[in-house]
C-alpha cells in the first residue's frame, strides 16, 4: 500500500508545484541570509568575508527549514486518510489483510516521505555552510536529527 500511494502522489502535478515552491522560497530565503551575513559590495573580498560564517548560515538554513515543516508537510499529510473515503477503497481497505496499525502507518510513512524527499533537497546548503567553517560536524548531524524528528512529530500530529 505505501508503494502505491507513492506512486500516486508521483503521478500528480501538484506534488511537483509544493516540491518547486518549497525549494524556490528555501533557496531564495537562504540567498537573501547570505548575503545578509557576507553582506559586502567589494567582490574580491565577498569569499573571505564568508569564511567562518558556516554556523550562523547554517542555523539561518535550519530555521527556513523548520518553518517550511511546519508550513508545507501539515497540507500535505491532511488528506491522505480522506482521499481513501472520498474515492470509496477505505472500506475495501479495511476488508484486507493489513490491520488497521499497518495502514496507518503506511499512509503515515506515505505522507512523510516527500517532505524527506524535500530535506534532501537542501542538503547542498550544509555542505557549502560546513565549507565556510565555524560549524562541527556534530552540529550539522543535530541539526539533521532536529529536522527528522521535528517532521516525524508535525507529520504524526
Amino acid at each position: 500500500m505505501l508503494r502505491k500511494e507513492l506512486v500516486e502522489r508521483a503521478a500528480r502535478p501538484r506534488t511537483y508545484a509544493i516540491r518547486i515552491l518549497y525549494a524556490s522560497l528555501f533557496f531564495a530565503a537562504f540567498l537573501w541570509e547570505y548575503i545578509v551575513i557576507v553582506g559586502t559590495s567589494n567582490r574580491s573580498v565577498a569569499g573571505l568575508k564568508g569564511l567562518g560564517g558556516g554556523y550562523e548560515l547554517f542555523s539561518s538554513a535550519l530555521t527556513i527549514q523548520l518553518i517550511g515543516i511546519l508550513l508545507f508537510l501539515p497540507a500535505m499529510m491532511s488528506g491522505l486518510i480522506t482521499e481513501e473515503k472520498e474515492r470509496g477503497t477505505l472500506s475495501l481497505l479495511l476488508l484486507t489483510d493489513i490491520s488497521p496499525s499497518e495502514a496507518v502507518l503506511q499512509k503515515y510513512l506515505a505522507g512523510l516521505i516527500p517532505m524527506l524527499t524535500l530535506l534532501l533537497l537542501t542538503l547542498p546548503v550544509g555542505g557549502f555552510a560546513y565549507m565556510l567553517g565555524g560549524l562541527t560536524m556534530g552540529m550539522v548531524i543535530f541539526g539533521a536529527l532536529l529536522l527528522l524528528t521535528t517532521a516525524a512529530t508535525v507529520g504524526a500530529i
